[in-house]
């Protein structure tokens, strides 16, 4: 009687376990599919965010890019920017995004337009200096402005190009410093569309 009542007490036993088992699995398994779930839709929040501005702007600034220019050691970066919306706009700021010579790096910096407020049909000007020796390259990322830093939608063309060097005038032979040939490295460009390179 007792091998009898052992035997069925052990296979209830294994039936329960395997019962818990498998609910044990099952609550896992649900548990993955819906952190899955929320992930996939947390993911596709997050690009409906972003591609949201980007179809919702408006142009109402257009930008003329000049082509980069050196003084001495340091690269000019500026431009022109139009505003031909009709409404007023203020606190425009440009962010650019800049490539390191040595890594070839990225870095972002806010670039100030001058006048701070632009009218309707009114005009404007960026300008920012950098060792040429450290800095390869600059492009627009974005515009922003107002109090609250809102995105602004602008279109990009060329502006004014580079000065054309000035011939060197003939010198006769004399302890007059001699300037170096440029090297490897020495240029910078900016890219509206292409690259623009400064020799």
């Amino acid at each position: 009687m007792n091998l009898t009542t052992d035997t069925t007490t052990s296979k209830s036993s294994h039936i329960v376990a395997i019962v818990c088992a498998l609910l044990v699995t099952g609550a896992l398994l649900a548990g993955y599919l819906a952190i899955r779930a929320r992930r996939s839709q947390e993911r596709a929040s997050a690009a409906t965010v972003q591609q949201t501005p980007l179809k919702n702007l408006t142009i109402e600034l257009q930008i003329f890019e000049d082509e980069a220019d050196t003084k001495g050691s340091q690269a000019i970066i500026g431009g022109t920017v139009r505003n031909f919306s009709n409404r007023t706009l203020s606190d425009l700021v440009i962010e650019m995004e800049f490539v390191r010579r040595d890594d070839g790096g990225k870095e972002t910096r806010p670039v100030k337009v001058e006048p701070n407020v632009l009218t309707a049909g009114g005009q404007g000007k960026y300008q920012i200096k950098l060792p040429a020796r450290e800095w390869s390259g600059a492009r627009l990322i974005r515009v922003v402005g107002g109090e609250r830093r809102e995105e602004i939608g602008y279109k990009s063309e060329e502006g004014t190009p580079r000065p054309l060097a000035t011939p060197n005038v003939a010198r006769s032979k004399s302890n007059e410093p001699q300037s170096r040939p440029r090297r490897p490295g020495d240029d910078f460009y900016n890219t509206p569309d292409s690259a623009e390179v400064i020799r």
